[in-house]
């Protein structure tokens, strides 16, 4: 059994990538399903023949789906947070999967690297395949840059860049034969062309740090040999970089595969010279292994001074490079990230012990916003998880997390080979120090990645001689929150399909019905509701729809996330459209009252009162009035701002329609 439950998550770590990392959530229904069923298995024959060592091992991250299931007892985007409850009960099915079966055979724990490995392989060969042509992956290209099939370039960057320090620290393990050392070291031009191909300006920072840390972990002699090794692979990645900057792909294909060949070459005969750690004189000459990290930082220090100056180092890049290193200092971008992160910390402390649940800051953010930007996404995983659980389960998970790499880090100080150890633990940290700045995280991939170094990582305890009780009722709680996953994943699932299906016809008829199925599967979706009423609207001349039932979905929709402006506004179109404007006029209301820097709220305002205003109703005028001097004043106060204009994505302005209607307005009020 080991062996299937081991192929069966190889083949889905390998796959799921390619699936845009796993981003959304309709690409993971299925996943839930199957990882929830194989869970069910493992825990039948764990219970069956009461080995209860590996779920002892990692009972504790248990706590982690729970703080999300609490997290919906007050979850500001009903959806959202169902859907993180799935992701984190699949992670850690996925987690307990694999560190069972890594520990069933040797076999397979020999096996875990290389499988982990491969998968960050095909992603960096795909991209390259999509660059020359080869391939045509959706949004592979953000703006020129490397977003393969994240899609997304920062975390594309990201997990190039674990990849590599993987690989890099794997060259330095006691096995040295030629297969191996060809199987790690030839991806590691790839890896680094498609990582500068990023153009990550985050993780142009992170990566020299996270190399040096890298270098602090070994003796001297070791340290040697990984300063080489980088060296030989970052110049090789940066000469293919540099050819495929002129543009042809046959002179770029070429001179990646013999850069990466001739790296194998060098790497191969640097393990076998003698003249790095096998002769005499060279083991007794000894240096304090902080020595040389003291010394890169110097010179890490005075590149930095080149750069910021535009020095000689600097000129000799090319210039796409320069460009973009040199926005690494503009502050626009930082600067709105620190704004995002500001409202997120003031929005958790208003929801401190058990957050707004999943994916909330999507739907509450504009209440928040002290400028008009558009962010679904705070750009800082912990902040995320703030929101999203609060700061009791921030501290939970984050200790689970902590004591699980306490754990590696014991068993590689007792390790007769660390170089698997410290592979795991270099790409722990690029995923964790880049996820200060970026939300990679929101790909089920990363989460996997992560799991899969710890997994491969810890070591089992010793198996307690004495029965213990407790073991049951933990995995008692596990398999209540293994079948209640299973149970709204499949719902969800469901509704997804027959949303994707209504979407696809034109047909107003077969639309409503699924539609009305989507909903019944999953009443938590606010779109769905919003679809389903403006169905309904749109044959309710041919169907004699009743007002009612539209006017029902519309205060569903609006009550399921009373925090979103733009559900609010929705609703309110809704409204409008079956002539139910006073209603119409209430939601809206309603909406400005969370976002005051949306222009189209305050036109629907303004427009319907001018409505009313007409059929002799005077009070709407004051109401129209009363709205357009708050829009000046949050207009004047955003363009008192010194920094307004840099982060107003969301196009916040006093529009030619709103001075029409205000005239209109004057005119009634005379």
């Amino acid at each position: 059994m080991h062996w299937f439950l081991f192929i069966f998550l190889a083949i889905l770590f390998i796959v799921s990538p390619f699936q845009q990392g796993l981003y959304f959530d309709s690409d993971f229904y299925l996943i839930h399903i199957l990882i929830y069923l194989f869970a069910f298995l493992l825990l039948i024959r764990i219970l069956y023949y009461r080995k209860f060592t590996a779920w002892n091992d990692l009972v504790l991250s248990l706590f982690i789906p729970i703080c999300y299931i609490l997290s919906l007892v007050q979850a500001k985007h009903p959806s959202g947070a169902f859907e993180m409850v799935f992701r984190w009960t699949t992670y850690i099915s996925f987690f307990y999967i694999l560190y069972w079966s890594v520990n069933k055979h040797h076999k397979i724990r020999q096996l875990a690297p290389y499988i982990f490995y491969i998968s960050g392989v095909l992603i960096a060969y795909h991209m390259l395949l999509n660059q020359f042509g080869l391939l045509n992956y959706p949004s592979a290209f953000i703006k020129d840059r490397f977003a393969g099939v994240f899609q997304y370039p920062n975390t594309f960057g990201m997990v190039m860049i674990a990849f590599y320090m993987f690989g890099l620290v794997m060259l330095l393990g006691k096995r040295q034969d030629w297969r191996y050392i060809f199987f790690y070291s030839f991806p590691l031009t790839a890896f680094i062309v498609t990582f500068l191909e990023s153009y990550s300006r985050g993780m142009y920072l992170i990566f020299p740090i996270v190399w040096v840390i890298g270098v602090c972990f070994f003796t001297f002699h070791y340290q040697l040999r990984y300063m080489l090794y980088s060296m030989i692979t970052t110049l090789s990645g940066f000469s293919v970089f540099l050819i495929l900057q002129a543009g042809n792909m046959f002179l770029t294909g070429i001179s990646a595969v013999v850069m990466s060949l001739l790296s194998v070459l060098v790497i191969w005969w640097i393990s076998r010279a003698d003249a790095l750690d096998k002769e005499e004189h060279m083991k007794k000459f000894k240096i304090h292994r902080v020595v040389l990290p003291a010394i890169i930082v110097l010179f890490g220090l005075l590149l930095l001074l080149d750069i910021s100056n535009q020095g000689l180092v600097y000129k000799q890049l090319p210039t796409p490079l320069q460009e973009r290193i040199l926005s690494i200092s503009d502050s626009e971008t930082a600067r709105e990230r620190l704004l995002i992160l500001e409202d997120a910390m003031e929005a958790s402390m208003n929801s401190p012990f058990i957050g707004y649940g999943g994916q909330a800051w999507e739907s509450i953010y504009r209440d928040y916003q002290q400028l008009p930007y558009q962010a679904n996404k705070i750009h800082n995983e912990y902040a995320e998880m703030i929101v999203d659980i609060g700061y009791l389960g921030f501290l939970i998970m984050i200790s689970i997390l902590v004591y699980l790499i306490v754990r590696i880090w014991k068993t590689m100080r007792h390790a007769e080979d660390r170089s698997l150890y410290i592979a795991i633990l270099l790409s722990l940290s690029t995923i964790f120090v880049h996820s200060f700045i970026d939300f990679n995280l929101a790909f089920g991939f990363v989460v996997f990645m992560i799991f899969w170094l710890i997994a491969i990582g810890l070591k089992p305890s010793v198996e307690l001689n004495k029965p213990q009780k407790w073991p049951f009722y933990t995995l008692g709680v596990y398999a209540v929150i293994l079948l209640f996953a299973l149970i709204f994943s499949y719902r969800f699932m469901q509704a997804d399909v027959a949303y994707h299906k209504a979407m696809d016809t034109n047909n107003l008829a077969e639309r409503e019905q699924y539609l009305i199925k989507a909903t019944s599967y999953n009443q938590f979706d606010t779109e769905y509701w919003y679809q389903l009423s403006d169905t309904l609207i749109n044959q309710s001349d041919e169907n004699k729809t009743s007002d009612s039932s539209i006017k029902n979905t519309a205060y569903i929709m609006a009550e399921l996330e009373p925090m979103n402006s733009q559900v609010m506004y929705q609703s309110g179109v809704l409204l409008a459209k079956i002539n139910e404007r006073k209603d119409a006029l209430n939601q809206f209301e309603r909406a400005l009252e969370l976002d005051p820097f949306d222009s189209r709220i305050y036109q629907a305002i303004i427009s319907i009162s001018v409505d009313l205003a007409k059929e002799q109703k005077y009070s709407y005028t004051n109401i129209a009035m009363e709205t357009y001097k708050k829009l000046l004043n949050e207009y004047e106060r955003f363009e008192m701002n010194p920094v307004g204009s840099y982060h107003n994505s969301r196009e916040f302005e006093i529009t030619d329609k709103i001075e029409e209607d205000i005239e209109q307005i004057k005119s009634l009020r005379q």
